[in-house]
């Protein structure tokens, strides 16, 4: 569809797959914090302050 002659076909094709792609990411990072979640704190690995603070945001926005 994201060759069809219709711009609005074309837009909804783009829409479909960014919707498809975020649905998937959001199930591999939920599968992710699952398996970190298992992790005694103390075996979990270590992140620069620098990751802490990207991972901070990304909690916050989401």
């Amino acid at each position: 569809m994201t060759s069809h002659p219709s711009p609005v076909l074309r837009l909804a094709a783009v829409r479909d797959a960014v919707a498809w792609d975020a649905a998937l990411l959001e199930r591999e990072a939920a599968i992710f914090r699952h398996e970190r979640e298992r992790i005694p704190p103390k075996q979990r690995p270590h992140y620069t302050p620098t990751h802490r603070l990207e991972i901070l945001r990304i909690m916050r926005f989401g």
